[in-house]
């Protein structure tokens, strides 16, 4: 199977609908690496886990917050998107994340 993948820096996903703009734009693609969100982690204040996921469009996107780190600051935080079309929530096994100390 071909699929496409993309990357991109967006320098702040955080801002009302700016990821789905990102995601309209770039909908020809599967698998969509995006940092520098700056989407910070005060939105998991209440949960243990250092990642979450949502559906926007057709893509499943995790999200890994910007956070304050050793190696880290707050223009950092990625996202994940993958298109459901081509591959589907069954074809994934787990998500991993670095060490806190690494994480952002």
């Amino acid at each position: 199977m071909k699929f496409r993948m993309s990357t991109y820096n967006c320098q702040a996903g955080s801002w009302l609908g700016r990821l789905r703009t990102i995601l309209s734009a770039l909908s020809f693609v599967q698998v969509i690496a995006l940092q520098g969100t700056k989407i910070l982690s005060k939105s998991l204040a209440d949960r243990q886990d250092t990642y979450w996921t949502e559906r926007i469009a057709h893509y499943d996107v995790v999200h890994w917050p910007a956070v304050c780190a050793d190696y880290s600051n707050l223009s950092t935080g990625v996202s994940l998107a993958i298109d459901t079309r081509a591959f589907h929530t069954i074809h994934r096994a787990e998500i991993f994340s670095p060490p806190c100390s690494l994480q952002g």
